[in-house]
């Protein structure tokens, strides 16, 4: 399995930050270049399944929602390269504090399923995470600027 995990101090009230990481389950193809489209599958409560389509291949994943944690979890169910699962966390340094930083962290946990897919990992997906997570930075700050 290849952990890897990125985080960054974002300058932006915790809603905003929340509110980027929820849209972003229901409309991916205007977060992430290469997104074409996604639909839900099933919806249940905090947890959803989703297909998405993304440079021509569909994938399907499981995603769960914690509020109480401030945690969202995709689990691959369907890819063809990888199985595992990708984790956002977005924690606030002092909760009574609308003003105090909020910690976003990407962690994924993925298993390659050939050696393709260990290159992509070996090659690409380190910056990947940190662009993911300096982009949600990024906008969550350029909203709370508004």
């Amino acid at each position: 399995m290849r952990h890897l995990t990125f985080s960054a101090e974002v300058h932006a009230p915790f809603e905003t930050i929340w509110k980027l990481l929820l849209d972003r389950i229901e409309h991916p193809q205007e977060y992430f270049p290469g997104a074409e489209s996604a639909r839900i599958i099933e919806r249940q409560g905090d947890e959803l399944i989703r297909e998405v389509k993304a440079q021509g291949v569909a994938l399907r994943e499981k995603v769960a929602i914690d509020r109480n944690a401030f945690e969202i979890r995709y689990t691959l169910l369907q890819h063809p390269l990888f199985s595992g699962t990708v984790t956002y966390r977005a924690v606030p340094f002092a909760r009574q504090s609308p003003v105090s930083p909020v910690q976003l962290t990407m962690v994924v946990d993925w298993v390659p399923k050939n050696e393709e897919a260990e290159q992509t990992v070996l090659q690409n997906m380190s910056s990947e995470i940190q662009q993911e997570v300096l982009s949600l930075k990024e906008e969550a700050e350029a909203l709370a600027g508004k």
